[in-house]
């Protein structure tokens, strides 16, 4: 249905002399609206919820550089957006707003130097986004952020040094690879669920892998957890059938493995753990056929 209360022709409105104009909502749905430019608007400070969601013709946006906050479903569903220029906004803190975009192509965020969030579902279901480049000064990537991107192959995460939350890459069925070995401050990862991702080296200030995190990564064979002196508690590598051997011996303060941590991983023939685990919750290796099970509590797991 239809929020544009009548207006459904509307074609062009003009903010080149909203100069005051702070917050901005009010024109989801509006079909026929094939650009607007907020350049003029110096002012603007928050884009706020739905505010141009459905614009299905919306093709051509330009953001003002005070922009601090675009709010959730703020330009969700814009059909035929395909290029978004975010360079030029320096003041932007949280970002959310185009899921559902499905022509956008590319996301490049690193001139967002002040960027702190990118937002649940932020650009979820964005199912043509290839690439995306993160600004250094990113904290937090939420659940769900790109979910669903499946032609999503390149993320740029080297330089993330400021990074502490990573979620938001579930099902990017296009991703093989990753580096983390920038993000020095990472400390808990919700990220790759249904992603094919076939290696990863976690970095050494992870404390916290959340449940389903990798779940699913069919090809994942290698996760190297030596560096990861900091990591308490364990989850979410469940379904990852050709992960064959977990190395867990360097991982000092590991005081918890989760819940299915690695249930259903039916490649699993070894699995060594540090003497610093406290629990191994019900169901950890569940399904894992190759392990046995009677060998958990003596931290050393071999091959049947």
């Amino acid at each position: 249905a239809s929020d544009s209360f009548g207006c459904d022709l509307l074609a062009h409105v003009d903010f080149s002399r909203c100069s005051a104009l702070r917050v901005l909502s009010g024109f989801q749905g509006y079909t026929q609206l094939v650009s607007v430019d907020l350049g003029g608007c110096a002012a603007l400070k928050t884009i706020s919820p739905n505010t141009f969601a459905r614009c299905a013709a919306l093709a051509a946006l330009t953001l003002p550089p005070a922009i601090e906050s675009i709010a959730a479903r703020a330009f969700s569903e814009c059909d035929s957006l395909v290029e978004v220029e975010f360079s030029r906004l320096q003041a932007l803190q949280v970002l959310g707003g185009f899921e559902g975009c499905k022509l956008l192509a590319s996301v490049d965020l690193s001139g967002c130097t002040a960027l702190q969030t990118i937002s649940h579902d932020a650009f979820a279901r964005c199912v043509v986004l290839t690439a995306v480049t993160l600004p250094p000064a990113i904290v937090s990537i939420e659940t769900g952020a790109f979910s669903g991107c499946l032609s999503l192959s390149r993320v740029e995460l080297s330089r993330c040094v400021a990074l502490r939350t990573l979620g938001g890459f579930e099902g990017c069925k296009g991703l093989a690879s990753v580096d983390l070995s920038g993000c020095t401050r990472l400390t808990t990862i919700y990220a790759f669920a249904l992603t094919a991702l076939a290696a990863l080296a976690l970095p050494p200030a992870v404390e916290s892998i959340e449940a389903s995190a990798f779940s699913g990564c069919d090809s994942l064979k290698h996760v190297e957890f030596s560096r990861c002196t900091a990591l308490r508690v364990l989850g979410g590598f469940q379904g990852c059938k050709a992960l064959a051997a977990v190395d867990l011996g360097g991982c000092i303060a590991l005081k918890r493995i989760s819940q299915g941590a690695f249930a259903r991983c039916a490649a699993l023939a070894s699995v060594t753990l540090p003497p610093s685990v406290e629990r191994i919750e019900p169901m950890a290796f569940s399904g894992c056929a190759s392990l046995k099970q009677e060998a958990i509590q003596r931290g050393q797991l071999a091959a049947s």
